[in-house]
């Protein structure tokens, strides 16, 4: 006899279930004898379902008062990983889902064969896509992403790989932020603090807030921000919040002017006219 096993991987790992199939050539209804790690398994059936292991094994068949030789003992190609586990790798180009587009996951596994790969979201124990492996899985949803790789199943059970690292996807959403100011009186100089607001509507979340001033992230999570006016300085904003970026907002460059010596004396010089025109109208007031 032959001994044969399926799933014929080129590598098993040690508790998956594994069929071996004792095939005789030549007549028909033989009974069959199994010998798994020493141990007989008498008036058995051409097919066995073991639990995968180094262990060796053969069969015989019998009928009436004839029997044939022993097959070769074999055993399965158990994968020697210290683990006993292969591990499931996922890769991403992007992690920002645009504005009404998507982004691809892929998901590979580096030993063996045979691997269906499971997908999650948010929930690690209820996969929501099964795909072949070095498959693809384009994504139009945010949130947060890992994969395995699973075989066997088909009445029996799923052998699993170690999980992937988990991937935080975020999506862009078609808000659009607008940003407006405060100030006490229209001339802004330079120097000057002014509260710059990042106004949201719409979307119904709780949003954090991201500032950028001349491109470069400028640590806040406020709707407002003070900042010190100056001359060509650019501004922008954007929400998040529960994996979602609103959009940016657009530029906002603010005019300011510099306190030139002669502003500063013209502005002085209308105060000290100020108080003056005042104190007169006091005196006038008092002696009249």
């Amino acid at each position: 006899p032959t001994v044969t096993w399926k799933p014929d991987w080129s590598e098993i790992f040690r508790g998956e279930t594994v069929t071996l199939r004792c095939e005789i050539r030549g007549g028909a209804e033989w009974t069959y004898e199994w010998r798994i790690n020493d141990q007989d398994y008498p008036a058995s059936s051409e097919s066995i379902s073991i639990t995968a292991d180094s262990g060796r094994f053969g069969c015989i068949g019998t009928r009436n008062d004839e029997s044939t030789q022993w097959s070769d003992f074999n055993s399965l190609p158990v994968c020697k990983s210290a683990t006993n586990k292969a591990r499931a790798t996922m890769t991403e180009r992007q992690t920002i889902i645009p504005a009404g587009g998507s982004v691809t996951l892929r998901c590979s596994v580096d030993i063996g064969d045979g691997w269906r790969i499971y997908w999650f979201r948010q929930d690690p124990d209820q996969p929501v896509e099964i795909s072949e492996p070095d498959g693809v899985f384009i994504i139009s949803d945010e949130g947060v992403y890992s994969c395995r790789g699973g075989r066997g199943g088909r009445g029996g059970p799923v052998f699993y790989t170690e999980t992937s690292r988990e991937v935080t996807i975020w999506k862009t959403v078609s808000i659009k932020p607008t940003i407006t100011w405060k100030h006490n009186w229209p001339p802004i100089f330079s120097g000057e603090t002014v509260t710059l607001r990042c106004e949201i509507r719409g979307g119904g979340s709780q949003w954090m807030y991201e500032w950028e001033i001349n491109d470069r992230n400028s640590p806040s999570f406020d709707e407002y921000k003070n900042i010190s006016a100056r001359n060509g300085d650019r501004f922008r904003c954007r929400g998040r919040g529960n994996y979602q970026f609103t959009q940016w907002s657009d530029d906002l460059s603010l005019t300011v002017t510099r306190l030139s010596v002669n502003l500063l004396i013209t502005i002085l010089v209308v105060i000290l006219l100020s108080i003056l025109h005042n104190t007169i109208i006091l005196i006038f007031t008092y002696f009249y």
